[in-house]
């Protein structure tokens, strides 16, 4: 698809990673919240936000109930399937170190909106991590919502009350033990699970799905694919780089072509 649209081509180049294929696991809980689209050249994409419980591990320090749940948002083609499996292609996307699934909107909008114009309907997913949980974003909201940004400047510097709220201050490390916890291994884990929950069909992935993102994103991507997800040296079967049908079967066509003398 990528080959045949040239532009959509150039628009997805964060995404075009790899053709994922992980293993099945049991479907966790799962919401998807309808949201407005953006204003702007968009009118064939529809925005949402999906939410799959999903606890930390026993033990982990007290924290909001927010970092028991994983996030993203879904850009898909209005009118188009509803069942991300009946899409032409899905691209999952990570953000950069900084970033948030909010980073990459007019990614995922003009991806969308480009095939959309082609007459395909694909997907993007822009995840966030674990930390974003601890973000409070009331402020920034209400300033969206009245168009006026000296309504976040009230809520999180002036200590007044914006839409029935007030600020509860900046954590100290100390009060946040729980970010120790959101590690590489798990970040990795929660990556394949958003993947797996919202594509459970692993013949379908290995057609349709694909994977990247943005900095670290990217890195992350890479770690995905080199991942030992049973913790266990002695097998291969669950390594991250096995899971991924369409980058094992390029390396092994590249260890058979013959050596061309130059």
């Amino acid at each position: 698809m990528l080959r045949r649209f040239p532009q959509v081509r150039r628009t997805a180049l964060l995404s075009a990673a790899v053709v994922l294929l992980a293993p099945a696991s049991a479907s966790a809980a799962r919401t998807e919240q309808p949201l407005v689209t953006p204003p702007g050249p968009f009118a064939d994409v529809t925005r949402s936000l999906v939410t799959i419980d999903a606890p930390m591990p026993a033990g982990v320090p007290a924290h909001p109930a927010a970092c028991d749940q994983l996030r993203y948002y879904r850009y898909r083609r209005t009118g188009g399937p509803t069942d991300p499996q009946q899409a032409d292609a899905v691209f999952v996307n990570m953000p950069g170190v900084l970033g948030g699934a909010g980073s990459l909107e007019m990614h995922g909008l003009g991806v969308v909106q480009l095939a959309a114009e082609r007459g395909r309907s694909v997907e993007v997913w822009a995840l966030d991590r674990r930390s974003n949980c601890l973000e409070d974003r009331h402020g920034l909201d209400a300033a969206l919502r009245s168009n006026d940004p000296a309504a976040a400047l009230d809520y999180y510097f002036g200590r007044k009350e914006v839409e029935g709220r007030t600020f509860g201050g900046f954590l100290k490390n100390g009060q946040v033990a729980v970010a120790a916890h959101f590690d590489l291994k798990q970040t990795i884990e929660d990556y394949r699970t958003v993947i797996v929950d919202g594509m459970p069909d692993a013949d379908v992935r290995a057609r349709k799905l694909f994977c990247g993102g943005h900095s670290l994103g990217g890195s992350l991507t890479g770690q995905l694919m080199a991942w030992d997800f049973d913790g266990d040296d002695a097998t291969t079967g669950d390594a991250g780089l096995r899971a991924l049908p369409g980058v094992d079967r390029a390396r092994q066509r590249r260890d058979r072509r013959p050596v061309r003398p130059r």
